[in-house]
């Protein structure tokens, strides 16, 4: 199944369900934006004065022009980096929205709340959260290298060197989004650890480092309506503004269509991103209840048998040995007796 498919049958699965999608969207952002400025507020209030005091009075005028302002950003990106530990799972139960909702199970913001109310997987969500960012900053040194030496050049290869920094800040975008498959692998057997989690979803992607970069390259230009929006709201409002009306509701309504535009974009990338990690796992949901068993790597996660009709009817398949690709491979019961030839590479 080619990845265009994949992402027309995550799109419509996402557009049947919008109400619910908004809906959780909202709630998950808004309470995180709501802990961040909180965070941010009691860092800045509870620290700021004592820090600035103190670097004064260490530092004379560098402490004041300096040191004392880097130390408050510091305090402020720690508090909002820790924040995220207990809302971790508020994540993880988006992202098991994104799931059920292309698996047809039964989504809504509910969701989201469920490890707060059962306290059941509530440290594997924390554990999953900081595994992922684990790894997301260990890669992110690479760049962040780059750049130091990218210093030590001549004038003339800055470009060079800036070129090369957003290759690799791309290649480790498209990395780091094979992890999130995690979230659905501990799902299926909550045995399975965060780490193990993580490294098996990586370990499904392995070698398809070009086909993720497309992928997430993919839904760029849906981001990029925003562009447009948000302009033509700011330029509305000017024009409102000369005939005596509120300056800011076309811009604050341009806001409001662009984050509504992100919510569906996001849930969109991640229904699509879970759709591929079950085609792989050996199960491509049609939204119908069905499944089409395929060959899919072989990979070391206790209790991954793929969910749907072959999953339900107990059917065990082995992975380990991908079927040869010239092999037409059948679709179980059915009473057409349908075939299905075997999967494009995504």
């Amino acid at each position: 199944m080619h990845r265009k498919e994949l992402k027309r049958l995550a799109k419509s699965k996402v557009a049947a369900r919008l109400g619910a999608v908004m809906g959780t969207w909202f709630a998950w952002l808004g309470i995180e934006l709501a802990a961040i400025l909180i965070a941010a507020a009691v860092s800045l209030f509870a620290f700021a004065g004592p820090t600035m005091l103190w670097a004064a009075r260490s530092f004379s005028v560098l402490g004041i022009m300096i040191i004392g302002p880097a130390l408050i950003m510091m305090e402020w990106v720690l508090a909002v980096l820790l924040i995220q530990i207990p809302l971790a799972p508020l994540l993880a139960g988006f992202m098991r929205f994104c799931s059920n909702l292309q698996r047809g199970k039964p989504a809504s913001a509910a969701v989201l709340f469920e490890d707060f109310r059962t306290g059941r997987r509530f440290g594997s969500a924390v554990k999953m959260g900081l595994c992922i960012w684990l790894r997301s900053f260990l890669w992110g040194l690479i760049p962040s290298a780059v750049s130091l030496l990218a210093n030590l050049l001549p004038d003339s290869l800055e470009p060079l060197a800036v070129l090369l920094q957003l290759a690799l800040m791309a290649l480790i975008m498209a990395k780091v989004s094979s992890y999130v498959g995690g979230y659905v692998l501990i799902q299926d057997d909550e045995t399975m650890g965060a780490w193990r989690a993580v490294s098996a979803s990586a370990e499904l992607f392995r070698g398809r480092c070009a086909q993720l970069l497309i992928f997430c390259l993919s839904f760029l230009p849906w981001v990029l309506l925003a562009v447009p929006v948000l302009l033509a709201g700011v330029l509305v409002g000017l024009l409102l503004s000369l005939i005596g009306l509120p300056v800011f509701l076309m811009p604050l309504l341009a806001w409001g269509v662009t984050l509504v535009l992100f919510g569906f974009v996001y849930t969109y990338q991640m229904v699509s991103m879970f759709e591929w990690l079950d085609f792989l796992r050996g199960g491509v949901s049609l939204g119908n209840g069905q499944t089409f068993p395929v060959p899919g790597p072989a990979v070391d996660c206790p209790g991954d048998t793929p969910y749907g009709a072959a999953g339900a009817a107990g059917v065990q398949q082995d992975f380990s040995s991908p079927v040869p690709l010239e092999h037409v491979i059948e679709v179980p019961p059915s009473p057409a007796a349908q075939t299905l030839q075997p999967p494009e590479d995504i």
